[in-house]
């Protein structure tokens, strides 16, 4: 039955689903809800709205607030919006989580993960076939299914044995590992206490959780549960459980399911995604006072400076700069934007581009970030076993993978974990010992490590980004500008890793947002620019590799189908589609265009590309492009 978003306010049941196509009100009705409940009188702190990243998080409070008005400003604030990941990390950090599992719930981040990486490849293993396996384990622990029915003997039980010793020596655990543990636990007898922690729970985007986290959020939801979202909008996560959303109410009784159809603020975006997801038949062609609009380009280069060029006209114009979002394909093309607006006098930011600090551990002197960030660890915690792992891998060609594997066999034999076996080793080689081939390697660098410990002692904020050499690094920048000078070591770094895990945007306005296309989830702008609308980006090449199963290239088109139809949903007042027509090959290959073929110009080998298959695809939804300098120069600006 078609709902509208003041029946879903009103809701006083159990459970419901909310479903509906892009632009139809959705997260809206979650907020709506929330905000009721707290006018209500039920207990701010008893309620969490559950989002799919750091940024819907920060875009669900503003909007949580603006609906609340200034009388409830204080309550808004105390609701609890987290993604599903960070609520079942909070369960497991509970005195009682840890003494079920027996695992301290401290996870890798992305640049710690590479060097687990390079301890399971001590195995022999090819890497390809690894890292195929690696992410068969996590598919698995996902969609929770038991080890037992699938774990074969021989490579995968030697591989999930490596993997449970350097976990267990080194007290980390495995982002993968973070819903499937939460569950394992909320599911027995010791993790009754935990379960319904809130008596309302609202989960949007319902559709892109795996099958374990919306397990997780269902278990944790007392008095009542709300979910929304679209099934065919799930993300390119290949862990997302979408059949989770299309079955919730055939799994479950006592479901009421709101259907929203009712298209708000950009009607022709949200029928060119409609087309272009197979929902609907469009059968008029939208053009761009409609709100919709594509360009096409000579070059790159063109497509860039005419984009910045058309985004500075909207900001001098008077849009307010966080109001307008560019969708970037790739962090080569956001880069190059930030400095084509910055040239326009027009400041940006792309956060969720620098979620990895980069270089290469192999050579100390291309990872001064990562040397950095190992700093701050260790002095924050000088028991931290994986930034001790981190530091003795840094500066070596294998990443002294070798050696380590030395030291947890020391470990292991020695009934320690990680840590007390590399004092111990330590120790060991200062009197001339060497208990495991290249102990040395690894006892020089933990002297080392304790000597940047000692140097850093006493040092606070940004004399301690100083002392670590951070204070000009750009993958600090985020940092630099939210601190205020009295952190200390611990404060500092959970700070770098919320700006790199956890990425918000800063509280400055007049900056430009500059978004991947899965970072869009959960936000909405008044002017969206998805420049770099070409086969290779947009899809990417996978999709056009014909090395691969036809069924990887149609798994791999349709997973970006939602994601480029999820972006181009946000707008709400202008949706501007932009490609263009050739690259210099050297860009091409480097950028991994799909290339239909080569020419010479000029003196130069250019690679002709093609506008991407998503936009034939809308049919009569999607207007015929105009020429990107011809539209500078109706505006007076070519």
């Amino acid at each position: 039955m078609t709902q509208t978003i003041e029946t879903i306010t009103a809701f006083e049941g159990r459970m419901a689903k909310v479903e509906g196509a892009a632009r139809t009100g959705k997260t809206e009705a979650l907020i709506a809800h929330v905000a009721q409940a707290v006018r209500c009188g039920m207990a701010p702190e008893s309620i969490a709205l559950v989002c799919t990243s750091a940024l819907a998080c920060q875009a669900a409070r503003k909007r949580l607030r603006a609906r609340m008005g200034d009388e409830y400003a204080e309550a808004a604030g105390r609701v609890r919006i987290a993604t599903a990941q960070q609520l079942c990390l909070e369960v497991l950090q509970t005195p009682e989580a840890y003494q079920f599992t027996g695992r301290e719930a401290r996870v890798l981040s992305p640049d710690e993960y590479n060097f687990f990486l390079e301890d399971m490849k001590t195995l022999g293993q090819p890497v390809r076939r690894l890292r195929n396996m690696l992410g068969f384990f996590y598919k698995q622990w996902a969609n929770l299914e038991p080890e037992s029915a699938w774990l074969e003997p021989g490579e995968e039980t030697n591989a999930r044995a490596r993997m449970a010793q350097l976990l267990k020596t080194e007290h980390a655990m495995l982002f993968q590992e973070v819903a499937p543990l939460c569950y394992e636990y909320l599911h027995s007898n010791a993790g009754a206490g935990a379960r319904k922690a809130f008596a309302v729970l609202a989960c949007d985007d319902f559709q892109n959780l795996t099958r374990a986290q919306q397990n997780c959020m269902c278990m944790l939801a007392g008095e009542q549960l709300l979910v929304a979202g679209n099934a065919s909008q799930a993300s390119r996560d290949m862990y997302a459980h979408p059949e989770g959303f299309a079955t919730f109410e055939e799994n479950r009784t006592g479901v009421e399911v709101f259907t929203l159809t009712e298209t708000f603020h950009n009607p022709a975006a949200a029928a060119f995604t409609s087309a272009v997801l197979g929902e609907t038949n469009a059968t008029s062609a939208a053009n761009a006072s409609d709100g919709l609009e594509v360009l096409k380009w000579n070059t790159p280069e063109d497509e860039l400076a005419g984009v910045a060029t058309l985004v500075a006209n909207d900001v001098y114009g008077g849009v307010v700069e966080h109001d307008i979002c560019i969708v970037a394909p790739n962090k080569i093309w956001a880069k190059t934007l930030v400095d084509e607006l910055a040239k326009r006098n027009v400041k940006a930011a792309m956060p969720t581009f620098t979620r990895k600090l980069g270089g290469d551990p192999r050579d100390a002197n291309r990872c001064a970030a990562l040397i950095a960030y190992v700093k701050l660890a260790l002095i924050a915690n000088p028991e931290d076993a994986v930034a001790w792992r981190c530091w003795c891998g840094i500066g070596n060609y294998l990443t002294n993978s070798d050696a380590w594997t030395g030291l947890l066999e020391s470990a292991l034999a020695n009934n320690c974990d990680a840590l007390d076996a590399l004092r111990a080793a330590s120790k060991a080689c200062q009197a001339g010992e060497e208990p495991f081939l290249r102990a040395g390697a690894l006892a020089k660098r933990y002297e080392e490590g304790l000597s940047a410990i000692a140097h850093a002692t006493g040092r606070k904020g940004f004399a301690l980004l100083r002392s670590i050499g951070a204070d000009a690094l750009p993958a600090f920048e985020p940092c630099r500008q939210l601190i205020e000078g009295d952190e200390g070591p611990a404060d500092l770094l959970a700070l770098v890793q919320r700006t790199l895990e956890n990425p918000e945007f800063d509280e400055d306005p007049h900056k430009v947002r500059i978004l991947d296309y899965e970072s869009t989830c959960g936000l909405q702008f008044q002017r969206v620019y998805m420049p770099g609308a070409i086969d290779g980006f947009v899809p990417t090449r996978e999709v056009f590799d014909v090395v691969s199963t036809q069924e990887k290239r149609d798994a791999a088109r349709a997973s970006w189908r939602r994601q480029f139809c999820n972006a181009a949903a946000k707008a709400n007042e202008q949706l501007t589609i932009t490609y263009f027509s050739k690259a210099e090959l050297e860009l091409a290959e480097r950028t991994k265009m799909h290339v239909t073929r080569v020419r010479a110009d000029d003196g130069r080998r250019m690679a002709l590309v093609r506008p991407s298959c998503f936009l034939a695809e809308a049919g009569a939804a999607c207007p015929g492009a105009n020429g990107g300098q011809a539209k500078l120069a109706s505006l007076g600006l070519a």
